[in-house]
């Protein structure tokens, strides 16, 4: 489709006017040229990885504030992170999963003060050893959405 897309928006630009298109003369682009521009300065843009076999399976749950389980996760990849926020976003534990297919329990760092809603969320360290997910690389499930989930934590 993208394809046809590309196709489409090249010939909408053709006319019946064989000599139009010799009439365009572009600038070569010279290798080394100093008035070429500058390509942009880099971003802070998070690219995703991709692991078409993650899932995330976090049920609603009830506990002391002080750990979360999880009934299930599966990626195939190294260096995967399971990380635990409140509604506001903060993070209050974080876990390192190894592939293959398993149940997790995080003990959090930062115990849970009230109910609501939790979300998990699978990440691979950026390498700077800090797991954040504003920084650290989302992991991108087969349909190519972030792999997360939200569940509804009842404090006894």
């Amino acid at each position: 489709m993208l394809a046809a897309l590309v196709s489409v928006g090249a010939l909408s630009g053709c006319s019946a006017d064989t000599n139009a298109a010799s009439t365009v003369n572009p600038a070569p682009i010279v290798i080394g040229d100093s008035s070429r521009p500058s390509p942009p300065p880099a971003t802070e843009e998070v690219i995703p990885a991709y692991d078409p076999r993650a899932e995330l399976d976090i049920e609603d749950q009830a506990g002391d504030g002080r750990s979360v389980v999880i009934d299930s996760v599966r990626v195939t990849r190294d260096n995967v992170y399971l990380v635990i926020l409140d509604e506001r976003g903060a993070i209050l534990g974080t876990k390192a999963l190894l592939p293959g297919v398993q149940p997790v329990k995080i003990d959090l760092q930062r115990s849970v003060d009230s109910s609501g809603y939790l979300f998990g969320l699978l990440v691979i360290d950026n390498g700077d050893g800090r797991i954040d997910p504003k920084t650290d690389i989302p992991l991108l499930d087969d349909d190519g959405e972030i792999v997360e989930e939200d569940f509804e934590y009842y404090l006894r």
